[in-house]
């Protein structure tokens, strides 16, 4: 799977993971029209990025009502001249279920470039890959319910989750099965735009055939029901990604 979608667009993704604290307040009910969330992304403090995740509309797919949210994650104008990358993604997400029906995502970069599409029949509990391309298809199996990277991160917007009580599902990638767990550990007060602010922290793992992937993540989210992520904290190898939370304009 292309990991920049599991570790920041999943957390940037979208207002993301809801959870039951001391004082945060019941998650929101439907998905937030029009939210555009827009991400200053750091590297060991060196700013290389900036990544977007907004909810385009509500609509219907094969005659089912959906919500359509759309995410991109770029290299800023320095690092562009030695790294180009613009990284795009589309999910078409069950409005009832907030399962994926539709997952299409374009790669960009110095050395990877593809066009894919992901359809999702969980009824039938089969997915359909196709490259845009190359024209290659191909079906394969997934569970009743289907997750893209964005889906998932809608999903877990609406769990009540509590310290000793872990969220779980499954999300498709690649044509794999990802195990997503969600562990919350509690409230924490970071700095966000020179104030101290209360939030509920939120550490997602990944696994694929029982393996835990290398690098954890940290997700500090607003205890309103908005749940939005004002910082996301990437721990890998070679360093630390964050990605901040930037003020809406006006």
């Amino acid at each position: 799977m292309h990991r920049r979608w599991i570790c920041v667009l999943l957390a940037a993704a979208c207002g993301l993971f809801a959870a039951r604290a001391t004082r945060a307040e019941d998650p929101a009910p439907a998905l937030p029209l029009g939210e555009k969330l827009h991400y200053k992304i750091t590297w060991l403090g060196i700013p290389v990025g900036t990544g977007e995740l907004r909810v385009e509309e509500k609509t219907t797919l094969d005659g089912r009502e959906v919500y359509h949210a759309v995410g991109f994650i770029e290299t800023n104008r320095i690092l562009r001249k030695i790294f180009p990358m613009h990284d795009e993604a589309e999910s078409w997400i069950d409005a009832v279920t907030l399962e994926s029906l539709q997952f299409e995502k374009k790669i960009d970069e110095l050395i990877l470039n593809t066009h894919e599409k992901m359809t999702f029949d969980s009824p039938r509990r089969k997915g359909r890959f196709e490259s845009l391309k190359s024209g290659e298809t191909q079906e394969f199996d997934i569970p009743a319910a289907a997750h893209d990277v964005i889906s998932a991160a809608f999903w877990a917007r609406r769990q009540e989750l509590a310290p000793d009580r872990p969220a779980r599902t499954v999300l498709i990638a690649d044509r794999k099965e990802w195990e997503l767990e969600l562990d919350t550990v509690g409230v924490e007060t970071i700095k966000w735009q020179g104030k101290k602010v209360e939030v509920l922290r939120v550490d997602p793992v990944t696994r694929v055939g029982g393996e835990e992937k290398r690098g954890r993540a940290s997700f500090y989210l607003t205890l309103d029901a908005a749940r939005k992520p004002l910082r996301i904290v990437f721990k890998a190898p070679f360093g630390s990604v964050v990605g901040t939370l930037e003020p809406e304009k006006g």
